[in-house]
């Protein structure tokens, strides 16, 4: 009976003892019919069945109690073998044969047996009088308590009965998202019952009426519970947990033996929307008396009840909660095995938490009680059946005291570009969140947050900045709320500088020798952005040439004349201004020389004519300024040679121009401001067989058009 304390949720529910339970008058005066006939040891043994449906009773040997039985007799007996909870029947038919004899009987009522007296019962459910109990599920243990067992950790001396247990309520697992409930804990549990029910004489048929009928149960529970899990569902379920069993117990009103069958049940229910990850729980008692007394005419409510909240424990709710998890014991005390009182208190634990609530999170006591008096069977009478939720009602427990500035790291240590811009706190639903963490106050109140690097300082809380230092820098979050309640965490943020991206236009990886192939490149860094084409560097192997718009090897345009044939390697490299490189290899299929001199761009030029100012790739032009864009091509063998001019910007294509060496632009039409535009020209050509070479010359030009239409 080891209760994992891996969260302590409520649920106790008690019983009062009949603190306001009539106490036993003086003795009465008590008249038995007659035709009432208490049924004799040797008959009791004789009996051999008895059906509690039909009232076919089937006795081994007549007797001589049974040889004076008569027709429209009430026949009543304590518990035997053949009718354990005994029996309270009329008469109706009496037959001997070879087999014994045969009584048919009807339902009887104690106004049937008695015409003045008054019953009356009092007790508990003892440790002593259990038979037997039943548990319904796997992981759950119960019993009575004994005292040699009171070393055990879960069990008080104080109680009668306890139930263990350790329950999935539910484990689901739908396309990889996990659900799982589970509760655990114990009880300690008494019960008892008071019942006065006097008889007197009165004008009705039979003539006999009962009184000021008073009936109660009582509870005394002591519960600890645990509730655990990962979930986002609705949940409403009940389970019965177990059953006790007892000895009938039996009083006497004259001789008339008046025989109850106590039983106990104990259920266990959780419901509500769980969300996320949670864990609490809580020790609690609950003392209660659940009751009614009839007036003559209706059943009076007597009842009363009391909780205890003894200890809360480990809560643990990260976001919106609303469940409630309750212990429910029914009891009942059956006459003659049949009808009479029963009772059920449940008393529950409802745990709500609401972001940006004060109170972030309340526990309330739900506390719900009702009782009934099934008076038909056996009872008779005067009476009316009586069965009503007698109280339902809900008490606050406790509420969460201001809690600190919850801090959240999305990951530690976490990692950052040097120079990239990073939001580092910016007011979202989910709370003041960043690239890095959330910070969020649970009450929801105005957060003040510091930020302070350990390699610069104090940063910025609000808008972006990027990080000047390399390195790992131990970044402290002090969040405080407006009652000054203040949370601190660590954030182990390592700086780096990551290599620039070079960016490739697109290229045919087949040429013949000799042939100019050309290659344009962009190259952009997370920390620096788009880097100038002075940092590009290209080369090639020997017999190979290659030439660059800015010469010495350096620029974004590359063209190279492969000097033999077979596989060759054209080798580029950036570095940004911190001095990370990043090395990237082209490899080129070199076919056999044309049978033509082929037509080879010499040179490519953009002129902006509102300022006559010579544009370099990588350079920004004001957004609808006049581009000029033109070629200069050698054609030794004069061969047909077609110009196709096309701007590029994302997945925007826009032919400019005709089938000419000079076309214009203006700067940014149909692809917008601000955006980097790429300037694409194919050079294509025909043999004087007027077939068109597989080999193209292609040139990629990179500028920004910017600012406004």
């Amino acid at each position: 009976m080891t209760f994992k304390r891996n969260l302590w949720l409520f649920a106790v529910i008690s019983l009062l003892f009949l603190t306001a339970c009539p106490q036993p008058k003086p003795p009465v005066t008590t008249v038995i019919p007659d035709t009432t006939k208490v049924a004799d040891s040797s008959t009791r043994d004789a009996l051999i069945s008895f059906d509690m449906a039909s009232g076919d009773m089937h006795f081994a040997t007549m007797t001589p109690f049974l040889e004076a039985l008569k027709v429209n007799d009430v026949l009543v007996s304590e518990p035997s073998e053949a009718a354990p909870y005994g029996y309270l029947r009329k008469v109706v038919d009496i037959r001997n044969d070879a087999t014994g004899v045969n009584i048919a009987t009807a339902v009887a009522s104690l106004t049937d047996a008695i015409s003045e007296g008054e019953l009356y019962a009092k007790g508990e459910f003892h440790a002593e009088d259990l038979l037997a109990t039943e548990a319904y599920y796997p992981n759950i243990t119960m019993g009575a308590i004994r005292k040699d067992e009171l070393n055990t950790t879960n069990l008080l001396p104080d109680y009668d009965f306890f139930v263990s247990f350790d329950q999935t309520l539910l484990d689901v697992d739908n396309n990889g998202v996990k659900v799982k409930v589970k509760v655990s804990g114990d009880i300690n549990l008494k019960a008892g019952y008071n019942v006065v029910a006097p008889l007197k004489p009165c004008l009705k048929v039979p003539p006999v009426c009962f009184g000021d009928v008073t009936a109660t149960m009582g509870f005394d529970e002591y519960v600890n519970i645990a509730i655990s899990g990962e979930a986002n569902v609705k949940l409403s379920k009940e389970f019965k947990v177990g059953q006790y069993y007892f000895k009938p117990y039996v009083v006497f009103v004259g001789l008339v033996p008046v025989v109850f069958q106590p039983t106990l049940a104990v259920y266990l229910g959780a419901s509500g929307e769980l969300s996320l990850k949670f864990e609490y729980g809580i020790t609690e008692r609950v003392v209660a008396q659940l009751g009614a007394k009839w007036t003559g005419k209706s059943w009076e409510d007597i009842s009363d009840v009391d909780v205890q909240l003894k200890a809360l424990k480990d809560v643990d709710l990260n976001d919106a909660f609303n469940a409630e998890l309750y212990v429910k014991p029914t009891t009942a005390l059956l006459l003659y095995g049949t009808a009479g009182l029963t009772a059920t208190l449940q008393p529950g634990l409802k745990m709500t938490a609401s972001p940006n609530r004060d109170p972030f999170w309340q526990l309330d006591a739900v506390l719900k009680g009702s009782i009934g008096f099934g008076v038909e069977l056996p009872l008779g009478g005067n009476l009316a059946n009586y069965e009503a939720e007698i109280f339902n009602k809900t008490l606050t427990l406790k509420k969460s005291p201001n809690l600190a500035p919850k801090i959240t790291l999305f990951q530690n240590p976490a990692k950052a570009d040097l120079g990239k811009p990073y939001y580092l706190l910016d007011l979202r639903p989910e709370g003041l969140c960043g690239a890095f963490f959330c910070v969020k106050d649970p009450e929801g109140g105005v957060l003040n947050v510091r930020l302070f690097s350990s390699l610069e300082g104090e940063l910025p809380v609000g808008g972006e900045y990027g990080f000047k230092v390399e390195g790992m820098h131990a970044i402290t979050i002090t969040a405080t709320d407006p009652k000054g309640n203040t949370s601190q965490a660590i954030l182990n943020l390592n700086v780096v500088n990551a290599p620039p991206d070079i960016l490739f236009s697109p290229y045919n990886n087949t040429v013949p020798q000799g042939i100019p192939y050309f290659i344009n490149v962009g190259a952009d860094d997370l920390n620096s952005g788009r880097l100038a084409c002075s940092s590009l560097r290209w080369s090639v192997d020997s017999p190979d040439i290659l030439t660059t718009e800015l010469r010495a090897s350096v620029g974004c345009n590359a063209k190279i004349v492969f000097g033999k044939m077979g596989q060759r390697s054209v080798n580029l490299s950036v570095s940004d201004s911190q001095g990370a490189k990043t090395q990237k290899s082209i490899n080129v299929n070199v076919t056999e020389p044309p049978l033509h001199a082929p037509p080879e761009i010499d040179s490519i030029a953009i002129l902006d004519t509102n300022t006559n100012r010579e544009v370099q790739t990588g350079e920004t032009v004001i957004f609808g300024h006049r581009l000029k864009l033109s070629v200069a091509v050698s054609n030794p063998d004069n061969l047909a040679v077609t110009y196709s001019w096309i701007v590029n910007s994302g997945p925007k294509f826009m032919p400019i121009g005709g089938n000419e060496s000079t076309v214009y632009w203006t700067a940014g039409d149909t692809i917008g401001a601000g955006t980097s535009v790429l300037v694409l020209l194919n050079v294509s050509w025909t043999d004087p067989d007027n077939k068109i070479l597989n080999s193209n010359q292609k040139l990629a030009f990179f500028v920004t058009a910017e600012g406004p239409r």
